[in-house]
């Protein structure tokens, strides 16, 4: 166990569990269950995390049991001395309820209670007819459950990075994802030659072009609102569409609070995807017969030799007429954008390209300074998409940005839009121009 000059607690998530069961995301605490107060209160449950990394203590708290209403005055309440009662613990924060389903807030105070590796005891008190009554309480200690195990493999230990800082992966199958359809002239299609051309290509390289199809997209459902997880499984080669065979297998995790974001990545080669396992599974839990997350996931140093940040350099998530058919694909165009692991803090950091007056393209989301300024003439028909059908490089096909811009005709589209992207084009060919302004956009951890 390090030493630690000071210890600052960062995270505080609370959960109210039916049954007093707990969300099994595979990182040991100690808990203990509420001192309850009166004893007809429900019994519920806390987790607090403990790390030097972070200036703030994070609370998350889902209220699945009904314990607090609208306007309860609540109390957070912390403490070294175990046997301390809740109500008698230093008040670190109070406040009313403002939403009954959901508690999110982020008290920037730093707590030095951990500098001689003290467990921590918080509590969660609710006021209510003049009577504190403790809805939950647990105990931290200053282990940091991200910290590397030697002899594991390089990719478990990047996954307990991205998992303390935004959530578990779970074991996911392809075929849970959204078929994501090749359209040739309005209508899917199911197998077109080689390089052939189609009304929607993906807008990624690709080595039999931009139009085959059978690639699927899983956003995975919502247990946190804070996090976005999203699995695409791309097929290079024309196969049957119950195939389970992908060439392509990547996965990008996200926190919209914090803006941490880690990328996974699958090498470039034929393989099932009907079962992909969490990076931080460990061996003796891949069942027999299947290939482990070492084996299935390309390191952390080399997914970072693939820069993704080159693409994904205005926000996490790309959209484009391929992917947007996809309805729940996240998206968070002007939140915080931070590439968590040592592995990527050499990644070159994007910058959000836009001018020094309003601009009708830079107000639903950034410009990143890399692929997206190189590519952005493809969204206002400036550029042919590899592998667009050449009847569909006019308007409207070929101008899908801004989105849903209701200009009847080619003509009114430019006397709306034109001279705001020739202004940003000329930005992003010259950061000094005149009139334009770059600001930092994406943040390398480095951890």
């Amino acid at each position: 166990m390090p030493s630690f000059k000071r210890i600052t607690i960062i995270y505080m998530l609370l959960h109210i569990l039916s049954g007093c069961k707990w969300l099994n995301d595979g990182v040991e605490r100690i808990r203990i269950k509420a001192v309850v107060e009166p004893k007809n209160s429900k019994t519920a449950f806390l987790k607090l995390k403990a790390y030097t990394k972070y200036q703030s203590i994070q609370i998350n708290y889902i209220n699945t049991g009904n314990d607090l209403k609208p306007n309860d005055s609540i109390e957070i309440r912390m403490g070294t001395n175990l046997s301390t009662f809740c109500n008698e613990m230093e008040l670190v924060w109070s406040g009313e309820v403002k939403d009954p389903q959901r508690l999110n807030l982020r008290i920037e105070k730093e707590q030095g209670y951990l500098t001689s590796k003290k467990p921590v005891k918080a509590c969660l008190i609710r006021t209510l007819n003049n009577k504190q009554i403790v809805v939950s309480s647990t105990i931290a200690t200053d282990e940091d459950p991200a910290a590397p195990i030697p002899e594991a493999a390089a990719i478990y230990n990047y996954g307990r990075v991205c998992q303390e800082a935004i959530s578990k992966i779970p074991t996911m199958n392809c075929f849970d994802g959204q078929l994501m359809p090749i359209l040739l002239e309005g209508k899917e299609v199911r197998n077109l030659a080689p390089n052939a051309d189609c009304d929607n290509p993906v807008e990624i390289e690709m080595p039999f072009g931009q139009c085959v199809p059978g690639s699927r997209v899983l956003v995975l459902p919502k247990t946190d609102p804070d996090v976005d997880v999203v699995l695409i499984c791309r097929k290079y080669e024309v196969r049957p569409m119950d195939s389970p065979i992908f060439d392509d297998i990547s996965i990008i995790q996200h926190r919209r609070s914090t803006g941490a974001t880690c990328f996974f990545q699958m090498p470039y080669r034929k393989t099932n995807g009907t079962r992909i396992p969490s990076p931080t599974e460990a061996p003796k839990d891949t069942p027999k017969g299947a290939i482990t997350a070492q084996d299935f996931w390309m390191t952390p140093t080399a997914a970072a030799g693939r820069e993704c940040i080159t693409c994904h350099d205005s926000d996490p998530f790309i959209h484009n007429p391929w992917i947007g058919q996809h309805k729940q694909l996240p998206s968070q165009p002007q939140g915080k954008y931070v590439i968590l692991g040592a592995a990527f803090a050499d990644w070159p950091e994007s910058q959000s390209v836009t001018t020094t007056t309003p601009n009708n393209c830079t107000q639903c989301h950034r410009i990143g300074s890399m692929k997206t300024c190189d590519t952005m003439g493809e969204s206002v028909g400036r550029t042919k998409s590899a592998n667009l059908l050449p009847n569909h490089f006019k308007f409207p096909e070929a101008y899908w940005m801004p989105p849903n811009h209701n200009a009847g005709s080619l003509t009114e589209w430019k006397a709306k839009f034109e001279q705001d992207f020739l202004a940003l084009e000329k930005c992003c060919m010259d950061d000094k121009a005149p009139g334009c302004i770059r600001s930092n956009l994406s943040e390398n951890r480095g951890w």
